[in-house]
C-alpha cells in the first residue's frame, strides 16, 4: 500500500469548492441548453486525475483499489467490444472514478473544511428549493416548463409531475438545480445531513431551519420510494438509539405516533398511484422477474443486449431489477460490493475518529445507502448533479480509511 502526498493543501481545497461549483452549473446548464454533454460530465474525473499528478509526489493505490480499476476496465470492455452493447456501464464507472480519484484530493483536507463545502451544497439546493416553491405557488411552473423541459437522451429536464399531497394546490416538486424527481430525495438527504452536524455548527439555529425546511417539503412534495425510504431511516435511527440505551420513554411515543403517521401515509399513496400492493406485484415486479427463467446464465451474470432488453422487459419501475436485466448480476454487484468494501474498512477506524470525522463517517454512510435503497424504485442518483454528490459522500467514506492508514504507517 503507497500514500499519496498532496503538495498544496490550499490548492486541494480550491479543487473542493470547483467540484461544488461543477454540481450546480452542469444539471442546470444541460436542461436550459438541451445538450447531454456527455464529455464535459468525464472531464471532472480527468480532471481530477491530472490534478493528482500535478500536486503529488507519487500517485499509487492499494491492492483492492487496483483490483476494483481491473474490474471496471474489464466490464466495460465486455460490454463494448464483446456484447456490443456500448458504453452502458459508463455511469457506474463514472461515479466509481470520480469517487476514489476525489478522495485521494480530500484525504489531505480537513474534516471541517469538507463539512463546510457539502453543507454549502445542501443550504444552496434546499434555499433555492424554497425559492422554487414559492415562484410556483404564485406563478405556476410554466416558466419552468418552457426553459427547462428537455427530452434529449441523457438529459433529465423539469418535469411537471403530479402531487400526493391533497393540501397543496402546487404540483410535484423537481429541483431547478439538480433535474426532476429530486427534491424529496434531496430533502431526506439534507435532513440526515444537518441533523448530524447543527450541535456541531457554530450556526445551530441555522441548521435547525435547515431541518424543518428539509422535513416541509417531505411533506410538501412527497413521493413513494422516499416516503418509504424516511421509515426506514427512522426505524434504523430508533434500534441505534436503543442499542446504546440513548431514547427516553416519551421519545417512543412520539416516535411510534410518527412511525404510525408516517405508515398511513404511505400506505395511502400506495394505493393512490398504484391500487395497492397486490397491484405493484402482479403489474410491475412479477412481469420484470418472470423474464428472468428466458435468460441465460451468461445473460443473467453479465447482462442482455439492449435490443432483446426492451423486447422482453417492457416494465422498467423497479430500476434495481432493470440494471441486473441491463449490466447482469455481476455488473451490479462490482460496484455494489466497491461501495460496501469502503464502508466496512473505514468502519474499522471509527474508535479512532474525532467528533467530526465520526459524524462525517456516518452522516456520509447513511446517505449513500439512502442513494443505493432509492435506486431499487428509481434512477435519480444517476442523473447529473446527484452522482456527484453520491460520490463526494463516498468518497469521504474512503478517505477516512486513507488518513487512518496514513497514520498508522507514520
Amino acid at each position: 500500500m503507497f500514500n499519496i502526498n498532496i503538495k498544496s493543501i490550499r490548492a486541494s481545497n480550491i479543487f473542493l469548492y470547483v467540484f461544488v461549483l461543477y454540481i450546480f452549473s452542469i444539471p442546470i446548464f444541460q436542461a436550459y441548453s438541451c445538450n447531454s454533454k456527455v464529455t464535459l460530465g468525464w472531464f471532472l474525473p480527468f480532471s481530477i486525475f491530472f490534478f493528482i499528478v500535478a500536486k503529488s509526489k507519487k500517485i499509487t493505490f492499494t491492492f483492492v483499489e487496483i483490483l476494483f480499476l481491473a474490474l471496471f476496465f474489464l466490464l466495460n470492455v465486455y460490454y463494448i467490444f464483446i456484447n456490443s452493447t456500448g458504453a452502458i456501464y459508463g455511469r457506474y464507472t463514472y461515479i466509481f472514478l470520480l469517487a476514489l480519484f476525489f478522495s485521494k484530493v480530500i484525504s489531505k483536507i480537513s474534516s471541517r473544511e469538507l463539512i463546510k463545502a457539502i453543507s454549502s451544497i445542501y443550504i444552496i439546493v434546499m434555499v433555492l428549493l424554497v425559492a422554487e416553491y414559492l415562484f410556483i405557488l404564485k406563478f405556476g411552473n410554466s416558466f419552468f416548463i418552457e426553459s427547462l423541459v428537455c427530452n434529449a437522451p441523457g438529459v433529465v429536464g423539469y418535469r411537471s409531475l403530479s402531487n400526493y399531497t391533497s393540501f397543496s394546490s402546487t404540483p410535484g416538486m423537481n429541483s431547478i438545480l439538480l433535474g426532476a424527481q429530486t427534491a424529496s430525495q434531496i430533502s431526506l438527504t439534507s435532513l440526515i445531513w444537518f441533523y448530524f452536524f447543527y450541535k456541531l455548527t457554530s450556526y445551530p439555529i441555522f441548521y435547525k431551519i435547515m431541518i424543518v425546511i428539509s422535513i416541509s417539503f417531505l411533506i410538501l412534495s412527497p413521493t413513494i420510494t422516499i416516503s418509504l425510504m424516511f421509515l426506514i431511516m427512522l426505524l434504523a435511527f430508533g434500534l441505534m438509539k436503543l442499542k446504546h440505551n440513548l431514547i427516553r420513554l416519551d421519545q417512543v411515543y412520539i416516535s411510534v405516533i410518527i412511525i404510525t403517521i408516517l405508515s398511513i401515509g404511505f400506505i395511502a399513496m400506495i394505493y393512490s398511484r398504484y391500487n395497492g400492493f397486490n397491484s405493484i406485484m402482479d403489474e410491475l415486479i412479477m412481469p420484470q422477474v418472470f423474464n428472468f427463467s428466458l435468460l441465460s446464465y451468461r445473460e443473467i451474470l453479465l447482462g442482455m443486449r439492449l435490443d432483446e432488453v426492451a423486447e422482453l422487459f417492457q416494465v422498467t419501475e423497479v430500476a434495481m431489477i432493470h440494471h441486473i436485466v441491463i449490466f447482469g448480476i455481476i455488473g451490479v454487484s462490482v460496484f455494489i460490493a466497491f461501495v460496501a468494501y469502503n464502508i466496512i474498512v473505514s468502519s474499522s477506524f471509527i474508535n479512532n475518529l474525532d467528533i467530526d470525522e465520526k459524524s462525517l463517517y456516518i452522516a456520509s454512510v447513511a446517505i449513500v445507502v439512502l442513494f443505493l435503497l432509492s435506486n431499487v424504485h428509481y434512477q435519480v442518483m444517476f442523473q447529473v448533479g446527484l452522482m456527484e454528490i453520491f460520490s463526494i459522500h463516498l468518497a469521504c467514506i474512503i478517505s477516512i480509511a486513507t488518513r487512518n492508514r496514513e497514520a498508522l504507517n507514520s
